[in-house]
């Protein structure tokens, strides 16, 4: 498959400023896992060591909308690879190398059937897998099977698309569709798939056949999601983070009023990492990724240094090298 037609990507010099601060199985559940990521600790987990202020803890790829790309940058804040891709809310480094993405184009936040869809490019550029649909598409995930798991907005539906591009099957959510219908969805271990109903403010776990397993309230709208080692689901939105145990019972809690130097306006893209921190894409806000400790009295390891990063709104981030 070839790829599009590249336009130029603006360049964002990205330098950091270190602040240490003291279910039920379906069927096809086993192929239905998610691509391991890193593991979990216990919300006690210790904060890491703080990094010199002219580095990266690591790489980055980060999904820059002030430029509509997808960009790589060094440890030293040097950009080394970039993509165009409109509106790109959720990224992810493949076992491969590959950057998988979901992309916008056109994109009108009032209008439900402008070309989407999710992509995977190779580090020289290639395309070699896409999905096109309509609609608003904000967040994609690769399965140990091959099979790329996709969140439509505006159709209010999860698709499953098989490694040639082929749709296997729609699970239909309870939200109604539409811009604010739903933000990430992710596969657990056993196959259930997990979704951040945004407009209803609330996580609800669907079984392999759409049924309804699991429903969690939330205190604001929620936008990424990760199932913890323990059962534990850590929930990114509007105001912070939230960690709730199997019960619904809320056990960690990052709360961004907290926080005013980071300027928090909406706690996106979240990723684990090893020892339990958590790396955050604070989408629109005035710094733009920071680390936070997920301690009892959380704690922020590391933040970008604001104004560095040229970028007004950015979702999706991923810490290159994590096991």
């Amino acid at each position: 498959m070839n790829a599009p037609k590249l336009f130029p990507c603006l360049s964002a010099a990205l330098a950091l400023l270190v602040a240490p601060q003291t279910a039920s199985a379906g069927p096809d559940a086993q192929n239905l896992a998610p691509v391991p990521g890193p593991s979990s600790g216990n919300s006690g987990a210790s904060a890491q060591k703080a990094v010199t202020p002219t580095e990266l803890p690591h790489e980055m790829i980060y999904t820059n909308e002030s430029t509509n790309c997808i960009e790589r940058y060094d440890r030293n804040g040097k950009l080394l690879w970039s993509y165009p891709a409109e509106i790109a809310r959720d990224v992810a480094l493949l076992p491969n190398g590959n950057i998988l993405f979901c992309y916008n184009d056109k994109y009108d936040a009032k209008k439900n059937n402008g070309p989407s869809g999710v992509r995977e490019v190779s580090p020289d550029k290639k395309v070699v897998f896409e999905y096109k649909t309509t609609g608003q598409v904000f967040s994609c995930e690769r399965l140990t099977n091959g099979d790329t798991l996709i969140g439509n907005s505006s159709q209010a539906k999860v698709h499953v698309v098989d490694a040639k591009g082929n749709l296997k099957r729609d699970l239909k959510i309870r939200a109604k569709g539409g811009h604010s219908s739903m933000r990430y969805a992710r596969a657990c271990k056993n196959g259930d798939i997990l979704v951040a109903e945004e407009a209803v403010r609330k996580i609800r776990r669907y079984d392999t056949d759409g049924r309804l397993i699991r429903e969690i309230s939330l205190p604001y709208t929620p936008f990424g999601l990760i199932e913890l080692e323990n059962g534990n689901i850590l929930v990114s939105g509007r105001s912070g983070l939230l960690e709730y145990a199997p019960d619904n019972s809320l056990v960690w809690e990052f709360n961004a009023k907290n926080f005013p130097q980071l300027g928090i306006r909406w706690c996106a893209g979240i990723q684990l990492l090893p020892g339990g921190n958590v790396l955050v894409a604070n989408a629109g806000g005035k710094v733009p990724l920071f680390e936070v400790a997920r301690t009892p009295s959380p704690q922020i390891v590391w933040q970008t240094k604001p104004g560095v990063l040229k970028t007004s709104m950015g979702h999706g981030v991923v810490a290159v090298g994590v096991p």
